[in-house]
């Protein structure tokens, strides 16, 4: 299996490459898009349960954790990494929707 590498965050997509709809997610980004009628809630609650998965397989980066993350061959550390960057990616991109959007009448 080949490894994989990661273009920094800011590289994800060039100007030319970026889809003219909000999109989330690194390597498919392309692949989804973000509903205009999307309610704010609905991006809020993903991106609290987005965060929380994140916690969750973190916590398996250090203290007791870490040995079981050191124990994996490099290929599977290599993958457990990229699904970390690719959940932190799909909350950067749905917290700017939402600084995006026109604050709510409440």
């Amino acid at each position: 299996m080949s490894k994989r590498t990661l273009p920094p965050a800011s590289d994800a997509h060039s100007p030319l490459e970026r889809p003219a709809a909000p999109t989330f997610g690194g390597s498919y980004g392309d692949l989804y898009t973000i509903a205009p009628n999307v309610p704010d809630e609905s991006i809020e609650n993903h991106i609290e349960n987005r965060l929380y998965q994140l916690r969750g397989m973190l916590a398996l980066t250090y203290g007791e954790g870490d040995e079981l993350l050191q124990s994996l061959n490099d290929d599977l550390r290599q993958g457990f990494m990229w699904a970390c960057a690719e959940l932190l990616d799909e909350v950067m991109v749905l917290h700017k929707e939402l600084l995006r959007r026109p604050p709510r009448s409440e």
